[in-house]
């Protein structure tokens, strides 16, 4: 999972789309105010990859000690001719033994917080389907409880 989570956020730190790209959908499901809430200062525009085949990402870091937010969405052809709720379940299974999975209740769809073992302290990732996609979310360097409040803000707008 650590792998996973670091391969994410290097991708989107790495290879930053640039203006004329298209916006994806996942850089419009939370806004910059907002991950500079959760982070809990400001944060450099969001790092979006334009959505291709039904995947997009996008992430958000702080520009004072560079913790993050990305969000990865699949849907239609990234699901690979499953459905969203399929991934979820199959990405809990492979999940189960890379930490600690804590499902999250009064969420409104089936979601699980993961906390990684020999993860760096504060990091996390949360998970859940709905409106027939997948989305991940992976946060550094804030509390548990900052992680789902990003995760509930992503599922609102969904």
């Amino acid at each position: 999972m650590r792998l996973l989570c670091t391969a994410l956020m290097a991708g989107a730190l790495l290879f930053p789309a640039t203006a004329q790209d298209a916006k994806s959908l996942s850089c419009a499901l939370l806004t910059k105010a907002e991950a500079a809430d959760i982070l809990g200062h400001s944060v450099m525009n969001g790092d979006d990859t334009a959505e291709t085949g039904g995947a997009s990402s996008c992430a958000w870091v702080d520009e004072e000690n560079f913790n993050a937010i990305s969000i990865q969405m699949e849907r239609g052809e990234a699901l690979q001719g499953g459905s969203a709720d399929a991934a979820f379940a199959a990405q809990k299974t492979a999940l189960a033994n890379a930490g600690t999975v804590e499902d999250l209740a009064d969420f409104g769809v089936p979601a699980f917080v993961l906390t990684a073992t020999g993860a760096p302290a504060e990091t996390f990732t949360a998970i859940f389907a709905k409106g027939g996609a997948l989305i991940i979310i992976n946060v550094t360097g804030v509390p548990k409880n900052k992680t789902i409040a990003a995760a509930k803000i992503v599922a609102g707008r969904l």
